[in-house]
């Protein structure tokens, strides 16, 4: 982490803080952080990234918060979502037979036109795997 992330009251999370240095006429005396979000002036050493306590009172404030949302909602929340993987992303254009690719387009030979590697469509026709290559023998 940062010497110069903090943490931001207003925002109420870690933020990346802007350094100004402090100056009395031409002499320096410190310097002074900023929210980079909101503005807010922070203390120079408010929290500094790395801070245990830091970490465990954000810990605690995310599950107040959790709870208070399951109350007011009536119901308990999932800790992360779950991604289903139903194959669609093997049968994209960039994995298909009908694919060429060269420096100034992406073609479907199939259709005729341009595509993108990451297009779709139901004459989707899986491309052979490439054989690896044998090593050069002098």
């Amino acid at each position: 982490m940062l010497d110069v992330e903090r943490f931001c009251p207003r925002c109420n999370r870690m933020v990346l803080a802007l350094r100004k240095p402090v100056f009395d006429g031409f002499t320096k005396i410190g310097e002074a952080f900023t929210c980079t979000l909101c503005g807010q002036k922070l203390k120079p050493d408010a929290n500094p990234a790395g801070d245990p306590s830091d970490i465990t009172a954000s810990e605690a404030r995310l599950d107040r918060s959790r709870s208070q949302l399951t109350s007011l909602l009536g119901e308990v929340l999932p800790d992360r979502p779950t991604l289903q993987d139903d194959g669609s992303a093997s049968r994209l254009c960039r994995y298909c037979v009908h694919y060429t690719i060269n420096p100034f387009r992406q073609w479907c030979g199939f259709h005729r036109r341009d595509v993108e590697a990451t297009d779709t469509c139901g004459h989707f026709q899986k491309a052979p795997e490439p054989e690896p290559e044998a090593p050069d023998e002098p």
